[in-house]
């Protein structure tokens, strides 16, 4: 195991018990030190919070609270450490020394794991679920990086923040989703939101609104994530939509995939991993995945619903952040009913559904409607921007293009159209 680096860890605690305010600029937490000098980081910030500049003596009598004075050295070794301190210009330098230090340990803690598991797995399925979760714990490694490397980009001013350019959107589909943002999109079972979902797929790799099938829109390479049908199904069903999306003249090219387990996957765990390979390889703008619970299985399917809900939704946070991609989530509504008989629109399972996504809809079957031909879509939380959604969702009947949409408002409609037509330049 690599040992700390005791001389930079000296130099920044001698640097804060000189220089107490300097405690504001160290960015590394207790955990990143040896044994002692953790313990006596601990004291020191305790100190300064309580005294604002505290003596060495005050650091002495706080550790001696807490039965560590001995262990760190006694107050001798804290007025020594006094003689190695940096100045705190230079903490930064001596911060990147010790964080260094952390991270080559928990990379040889992550490979010695390797080892122990290489050696004792019983056989290649056991070997490969513990060679994920490693790897996703190598992922968080690298992404991480070095605390001091990170500016924080994210604080300024408020006035400045506002008076800063607006970028302009960066559609995924015009009008409705961009890139980094997600739907997710209910419905009762057997209601068709699958065959929607591929029907967005299609016909957004082939350059086609996948709500006004007629609109020319910027093609975007496209991921179906299929975590429930068995193969020979879903060639079925799907067949009849490829097929008429190619005959009326949509090149696909290579912009549209398909990636089925149908047993469905733990995201919280082996699932992570293969869900990046899947990424690093297909690249896409937007990935249509459902049934959203088939997201937690083996391990997963006996944690509570809030449970697995936050896992999720963590991990498609942190699929979002590495690849920029949207998300279109097919999910379950719920069982219940209003006090009129009508079954809700919620989703499935935990709340956390109705605060996570930047927009929620349920397919609700239109009133008066019979044949399952015309459905409303319920917002089950508010929109977090303007957009152009529809107000229905309507049968057509074409196999290339099996919904339809409606809007109340044609105005609405008109301008989602002239924006289509502003982005393809006709």
């Amino acid at each position: 195991m690599t040992a700390h680096d005791l001389a930079a860890e000296q130099a920044i605690l001698g640097c804060v018990l000189t220089t107490p305010a300097s405690l504001r600029q160290l960015r590394l937490g207790a955990d990143h030190f040896s044994d002692a000098h953790r313990l006596i980081l601990q004291a020191l910030r305790a100190a300064v919070d309580e005294h604002g500049d505290p003596s060495v003596l005050m650091v002495a009598a706080e550790l001696n609270r807490r039965d560590a004075l001995a262990k760190v050295g006694g107050a001798p070794y804290l007025s020594e450490l006094r003689q190695f301190a940096c100045l705190p210009q230079q903490l930064d330098w001596h911060s990147r020394a010790v964080e260094m230090a952390a991270m080559q340990r928990r990379a040889l803690e992550v490979a010695q794991r390797i080892t122990q598991m290489a050696q004792s797995a019983s056989d290649a399925d056991d070997l490969q679920i513990a060679l994920a979760s490693q790897a996703i714990e190598l992922g968080k490694l690298a992404d991480d990086g070095l605390t001091v490397d990170t500016p924080l980009t994210s604080l300024s001013l408020l006035e400045d923040f506002v008076n800063e350019p607006v970028e302009p959107y960066d559609w995924v589909i015009p009008g409705i989703l961009e890139r980094a943002e997600r739907i997710v999109l209910t419905a009762p079972e057997g209601a068709g939101k699958s065959v929607l979902a591929r029907q967005v797929a299609l016909l957004l790799a082939g350059g086609r609104h996948p709500l006004l099938p007629r609109v020319k829109v910027p093609r975007k390479r496209t991921l179906i994530v299929d975590l429930e049908n068995p193969p020979n199904l879903i060639r079925r069903h799907a067949r009849g939509q490829v097929n008429a999306v190619t005959a009326a003249g949509l090149d696909l090219g290579d912009r549209c995939y398909i990636w089925r387990e149908p047993g469905g996957m733990d995201i919280r765990r082996e699932g992570m991993r293969q869900f990046e390979r899947v990424l690093d390889q297909v690249r896409p703008d937007i990935v249509c995945v459902g049934p959203v619970y088939k997201l937690t299985t083996r391990h997963g399917a006996h944690d509570g619903f809030e449970e697995q809900a936050a896992g999720i939704q963590h991990q498609i946070d942190q699929l979002v952040k590495r690849y920029g991609c949207a998300f279109w989530l097919e999910h379950h509504a719920g069982k219940g009913k209003d006090a009129n008989g009508k079954r809700s629109t919620d989703p499935y399972g935990s709340s956390f559904w109705l605060r996570w996504s930047e927009f929620g809809f349920g397919m609700a079957l239109a009133e008066g409607c019979t044949d399952g031909s015309m459905w409303t879509l319920e917002r089950f939380r508010g929109d977090r921007d303007s957009r152009a959604w529809p107000d229905a969702l309507l049968r057509t009947g074409q196999p290339g293009a099996q919904w339809g949409a409606d809007w109340s408002d044609p105005e609405r409609k008109s301008q989602l159209m002239d924006l289509c037509s502003e982005l393809t330049g006709e």
